[in-house]
């Protein structure tokens, strides 16, 4: 991994951006689509003084090739002595993306349910336990109340940094009324249940309206260190 930063003109309070930019060589057979990128800020002492860490969901490096990403953020100038002294300590770690689909259901009438019973895997790494979507009265401004309940398992010793669910809920015409999703972290042989509600929903939409559900889990493919010393730009 290489890395470069520069740093720009403090502003009145002090506060200085810094930029980032990060060339990654992706030496494995599965693109790219997720990093868990964290930043050190040092000063001449060695003191953190600044940094990041965030889930960036949005990049993507092809298998087998090299890519780059950016990275920014804020530190205020006056807590180094020489800020062209500080060091960056830039970690990152790369995941691929296993997707599935997990199935379609009908929206059921008031104080009715329906099950999805199959049972899906992802990746040989995450099992989803089937779909429960029931609704109860509606609510006092005419709204359904539309609950959807699952449960994504860990059947690996692998770590999955982030678990992803995404319901849709579509009317008679195909047409998103709206979506949902939940997202957090499984262990090694652990699982996490998930529990959501739609809201804001009028209850004549909901009748024959369908929730598509699909997943996808981020699994660790490399991690990478490097460290480096900004320097100062106009740009």
């Amino acid at each position: 991994m290489k890395v470069s930063a520069t740093y720009g003109e403090p502003d009145d309070a002090g506060d200085v951006f810094i930029k980032a930019n990060v060339t990654i060589d992706n030496k494995h057979d599965s693109a790219v689509e997720h990093a868990l990128i964290a930043v050190v800020l040092l000063n001449e002492d060695g003191v953190a003084i600044g940094g990041t860490r965030y889930d960036d969901s949005d990049c993507y490096i092809e298998a087998n090739e090299s890519g780059s990403l950016e990275i920014s953020f804020w530190t205020n100038s006056t807590l180094a002595d020489d800020f062209s002294k500080v060091k960056a300590i830039v970690s990152i770690t790369t995941h691929k993306l296993e997707f599935a689909k997990i199935g379609s259901l009908e929206c059921p009438a008031i104080g009715e349910k329906v099950f999805l019973k199959d049972k899906v895997t992802i990746g040989d790494i995450a099992e989803v336990n089937g779909i429960t979507l029931f609704r109860k009265e509606d609510q006092d401004e005419g709204d359904a109340d539309i609950n959807i309940r699952t449960a994504v398992r860990n059947i690996s010793d692998q770590h999955i940094h982030k678990m992803n669910v995404k319901f849709k809920l579509l009317d008679k015409k195909d047409n998103e009324i709206t979506e949902d999703y939940d997202e957090d972290a499984i262990g090694a042989q652990s699982a996490y249940f998930v529990d959501r509600s739609f809201w804001g929903v009028p209850s004549g939409k909901a009748k024959n309206a369908t929730c598509n559900v699909s997943a996808s889990v981020a699994i660790s493919l490399e991690s990478f260190s490097a460290e480096t010393t900004p320097v100062f730009s106009e740009d």
